[in-house]
């Protein structure tokens, strides 16, 4: 899988995404070869491997995370992978040393292995607050839970949490109980450790077949063109669909396709809440140098979730109103009007010096946009070209 994750797309957020499944699938090998073979009495120096990985899963999954929000490698990233050389250092230098011939008795259940086991619990709650601490941040306000790449990460974030149960769970009983029952627990937990890594493989393979794209960031450059066409089609045919007036002034009513008229009605009857009277100009642009400036000023735009009823609200006005508003005043619907203010901060961003190390998934949560291949969609339909292509063209022109 890891050689598939790279061929797809070796971009640095997935050479760590790899690494992750590849952890996982030597550390279910080497699990079993010394529970269940003759493999730890011939090889016992081998048992190093399962917790320097252990050591090494929270960095690199708090690495994926932080790559997918921008481009470029960083050294001192490397930092975060000090405890897992530290402990190599101390097992080959000493366990495998100092000490003598090296013993699979001499070492699992002793205080020094105790203490590797706490420092993996430990690092794997601390980079589990650091993924959940920025996820929430990023989603407070936007809410981007739709978007596939945060159900990837929610699925790592449990797989993490779920090894870091195992790993207390035999801490707790080797406390507790000592070292009589320990053969047991060991199998047992060792049993359940391997199931589990086969289902993170199994179930990551499911997911990237269904959605590929959460590798290939390229593909939503590739997509945006034909879901352009496609989105355009379909509100093509909703208006061809749709009654000839939306909104009937008085002097045009809207012709109704049902039932005949009865021959008398009063005039109560014949106004309906479809045919409500024109916006005067001066109150419609009222209300939209008020609700320009409450976008300017709050920025509801960059909630993914902002509906035309919650903008209506915070407006003050009734939802058809801020519908009529824009439809007859402006000449554009809520989405096309909220977007194209998204693809603006968009624009900002791609050509600030402070974003330039950003990558166009950070670029769109950033702009406000519930996933990927929206943005580049609507940016490509508000600026006739990809984000991508966008900012390589400003860089040009800058250089």
């Amino acid at each position: 899988m890891s050689q598939l994750i790279l061929v797809v797309n070796r971009c640095v957020a997935n050479i760590f995404l790899a690494l992750f499944f590849l952890f996982t699938g030597i550390n279910a090998v080497f699990q079993y070869l010394l529970v269940f073979t003759d493999f730890r009495l011939t090889h016992p120096e081998y048992v190093f491997v399962s917790d320097a990985i252990g050591l090494c899963y929270g960095p690199v999954l708090y690495l994926y995370y932080r790559y997918l929000l921008r481009e470029h490698f960083c050294l001192r990233d490397l930092f975060h992978f000090v405890p897992a050389t530290l402990f190599l250092a101390y097992f080959f230098l000493y366990e495998l040393g100092y000490a003598g011939p090296f013993q699979y008795e001499n070492y699992i259940d002793q205080p020094q292995h105790v203490a590797v086991l706490c420092a993996i619990m430990l690092s794997n709650l601390v980079y589990l607050s650091l993924c959940l601490f920025s996820i929430r941040e990023r989603k407070s306000g936007r809410r981007n839970h739709e978007f596939r790449l945060i159900t990837l990460l929610d699925f790592l974030i449990g797989a993490l949490l779920l090894k870091s149960i195992f790993n207390i769970f035999v801490f707790g009983f080797h406390s507790i109980l000592g070292t009589e029952i320990m053969d047991i627990v060991r199998t047992a937990k060792d049993t359940v450790f391997i199931g589990t890594n086969l289902v993170i493989i199994t179930g990551a393979q499911l997911f990237f077949m269904r959605y590929p794209e959460v590798l290939n960031r390229d593909w939503f450059e590739n997509t945006a063109t034909t879901a352009e066409a496609s989105a355009q089609s379909v509100n093509d045919d909703e208006e061809l669909r749709a009654p000839t007036t939306v909104f009937a002034s008085p002097k045009q009513p809207a012709p109704v396709a049902s039932a005949p008229a009865p021959a008398q009605s009063s005039p109560t009857e014949t106004t309906t809440s479809t045919q409500r009277p024109q916006i005067p100009d001066a109150q419609a642009q009222a209300c939209i140098e008020k609700l320009n400036r409450l976008l300017d000023e709050k920025r509801m735009f960059l909630n993914a979730e902002l509906s035309e009823k919650d903008l209506a609200e915070a407006l003050g006005v009734p939802s058809y109103y801020l519908s009529k508003v824009l439809n007859q005043h402006v000449g554009k619907r809520f989405n096309e009007y909220i977007n194209e203010r998204r693809v603006a901060e968009a624009q900002r961003l791609l050509t600030s010096k402070d974003t330039a190390n950003r990558t166009m998934f950070a670029i769109s949560l950033d702009s406000g946009f519930k996933s990927e291949s929206v943005f580049y969609t609507n940016f490509k339909k508000f600026t006739g070209c990809t984000p991508r292509a966008y900012k390589l063209q400003h860089t040009a022109t800058k250089g």
